[in-house]
């Protein structure tokens, strides 16, 4: 089955690991007042509707009872709303309707916003089903790991996911690195590692690199990440519109995500300068980005086996 035409709408294209820290305020998601929370994830940031020519058809107030809906793709290893995204969860379910989907089934059609998270490979027949949602006037949000942190020890390894050349298409690169800047959290943990010194591995966006005029970041004044990954737009198409809505600082630069996470460094840039070691200029390295208006399918022309 060929895939249909073109579709206007908004992707949210977003290379960035999802890390909880102790903020006093998180901003509305649909309304942009301040709403009280002891701990956000900033994954909850990025689903606000952003600007578009298409209007939402249940832009409802918080707790009404025709809420927006947001659903999460499991079935492929991501990030579980009960685990690890448990606090994202929480969050969200105070302006949104939330829950887990899983693309096999190819129930899309109720949800707003369809959120894929983590480095999973997911069958060409569900990534059909993806296509189509934005197709159909869907919007996605890709959170995607370029590298494979682990449980114990500190080798990352990198992903080599079929989603990273899925979202390729849409003109939006996750490059396989890693970025570290000097704009860093003061200590890092995971696992069994602590350290209590700054992590370049963990950045920290400051107000220079967040875009303050677009819907998805406005209002916020910083936005800490962990093992973030650059992203690169590549043959974006003309009929798109691609914000950078996250950027490293100058201070920072980039390693291969195969990477020694090891907390005490050495932390340096690189004195051999390739594709993947690379220093940012000025305007430092994209970590966000928002791409809006008509997009191809990536499925167009191809064959697809639909599972029935």
């Amino acid at each position: 089955m060929a895939a249909v035409g073109q579709k206007k709408n908004t992707l949210l294209g977003l290379a960035r690991r999802t890390v909880r820290r102790s903020w006093s305020k998180a901003r509305s998601l649909r309304h942009g007042t301040a709403a009280s929370c002891a701990r956000v994830a900033a994954l909850s940031l990025i689903l606000a509707p952003a600007a578009s020519t298409q209007t939402a058809a249940n832009e409802a107030s918080p707790g009404g009872t025709d809420r927006a809906a947001v659903g999460f793709v499991i079935g492929h290893g991501e990030p579980a709303l009960e685990g690890a995204l448990s606090t994202v969860s929480e969050v969200l379910l105070r302006t949104f309707s939330v829950s887990e989907v899983d693309l096999s089934e190819g129930a899309l059609d109720d949800l707003d916003v369809v959120v894929v998270a983590g480095g999973p490979d997911i069958p060409d027949a569900e990534l059909y089903e993806l296509d189509q949602f934005l197709m159909r006037g869907g919007r996605l949000a890709f959170l995607l790991d370029a590298a494979k942190i682990p449980r114990d020890g500190t080798q990352a390894l990198v992903s080599h996911s079929n989603i990273f050349g899925y979202v390729s298409t849409y003109g939006i690169v996750v490059n396989p690195d890693l970025v570290l800047d000097l704009a860093c959290a003061d200590g890092a943990a995971w696992g069994d590692m602590e350290s209590p010194a700054p992590d370049p591995y963990w950045p920290v966006v400051l107000t220079p690199g967040i875009l303050d005029t677009h819907p998805v970041v406005s209002g916020l004044t910083s936005v800490p990440l962990a093992w973030t990954s650059s992203i690169s737009m590549r043959g974006v198409g003309s009929r798109t519109r691609t914000s950078v809505l996250l950027s490293s600082s100058p201070d920072s630069w980039t390693v291969s995500a195969l990477a020694d996470l090891s907390p005490d460094g050495p932390f340096e840039p690189p004195t051999q300068l390739d594709d993947i070691n690379r220093i940012a200029g000025l305007d430092g390295f994209p970590l966000a980005v928002a791409v809006e208006g008509t997009f191809r399918s990536a499925f167009a022309g191809k064959q697809v086996i639909v599972q029935s």
